[in-house]
């Protein structure tokens, strides 16, 4: 709900990569949110990324 952006979809595939389990998924549904920062995980931590302005 308060995410900056989301899919929808149906699982297409699954597979065990290690100790992981992949979802590969068909999207139906993107939403994507104008306002926000979006984070990311690198080097055990989240780091925020700021909105750039875009050149449409």
């Amino acid at each position: 709900r308060a995410a900056l952006g989301s899919l929808q979809g149906t699982i297409a595939e699954m597979k065990e990569v290690g100790s992981h389990s992949v979802m590969f998924i068909e999207a139906t549904t993107i939403r994507v949110r104008d306002d926000g920062d979006s984070l990311i995980y690198f080097s055990r931590a989240f780091h925020r990324v700021a909105r750039t302005t875009s050149l449409r």
